[in-house]
C-alpha cells in the first residue's frame, strides 16, 4: 500500500533529526572544522548525495542544530506560543529544564563542546548559526521587569549564566550532584528568580 504523504512527511522528519543528532555528536568529538559532510553521511548510514537533500552545507547543519536546541527552551518556558510568560509557566520551566538535563546529557553535553569551539562561536558572534528572535528577548524582560523594573535585563543575565553554569557542571560530571542536591537547588531558583523568595 503507497505511503500518505503525512507518512513520507514523518520519514523525512527522522531523516533530519537523525542527521542533525549524528552531526552534532561528530562535531563536538572530532570538531567542527574537522568533522567532513562524507564522515556524517556515513555515520547516518546515507550517501552524501542524500544527506544534501536534507542540508546545503556544514554551515546548514549547525544552524539547524543551535535552532533545535533554541526553540526547545523557547517550549518550555512559553509552551502555549502566546509571547507571555506567566508565574507558572516560570515555575515549570524549572521542572522542565533540570527534567531535561538529567534525562538527555550526552546531547547537552555535545552541545556545550560543539558551541565552545572558537570557530563555532565565531559563526555564533556573526549571527549565522543561530537567528536571534527579539521576542523571547522582550518575554524575559516583561516578565522579570515586573519584579524588578530597574534590574530586569540584570535578573535575565544571571538566570542565563545560572542555568548554563550549573548544567554545564552537571552534564558533564553528574556524579557529583545527588538528585536531592539537585532539586534542593531547583527549588532555590524557584525562590530566586520567580517566587521573589532570598533576595
Amino acid at each position: 500500500m503507497p505511503r500518505t504523504p503525512e507518512q513520507y512527511e514523518e520519514i523525512r522528519n527522522g531523516k533530519r533529526q537523525l542527521i542533525v543528532n549524528v552531526a552534532l555528536e561528530l562535531f563536538a568529538n572530532q570538531g567542527y572544522t574537522s568533522t567532513s559532510i562524507s564522515q556524517i553521511a556515513e555515520k547516518a548510514n546515507m550517501s552524501k548525495g542524500l544527506l544534501y537533500n536534507y542540508f546545503k552545507s556544514k554551515e546548514e547543519l549547525l544552524n539547524a542544530i543551535i535552532s533545535k536546541t533554541i526553540a526547545g527552551v523557547m517550549s518550555m518556558i512559553d509552551p502555549n506560543n502566546d509571547n507571555i510568560i506567566s508565574d507558572e509557566e516560570a515555575l515549570d520551566f524549572f521542572d522542565l529544564f533540570f527534567s531535561s538535563m538529567k534525562n538527555n546529557t550526552v546531547e547537552m553535553k555535545n552541545y556545550f563542546q560543539l558551541t565552545f569551539q572558537p570557530e563555532v562561536l565565531k559563526l555564533l558572534a556573526e549571527g549565522y548559526a543561530a537567528k536571534r528572535d527579539s521576542r523571547y528577548a522582550e518575554m524575559f524582560i516583561n516578565f522579570f521587569e515586573k519584579r524588578s523594573p530597574k534590574n530586569a535585563r540584570l535578573k535575565i543575565l544571571n538566570l542565563v549564566s545560572t542555568l548554563k553554569g550549573f548544567s554545564m557542571q552537571y552534564v558533564f560530571a553528574p556524579e557529583f550532584f545527588p538528585d536531592e542536591l539537585v532539586d534542593a537547588y531547583k527549588e532555590y531558583l524557584k525562590d530566586v528568580f520567580v517566587r521573589g523568595v532570598n533576595e
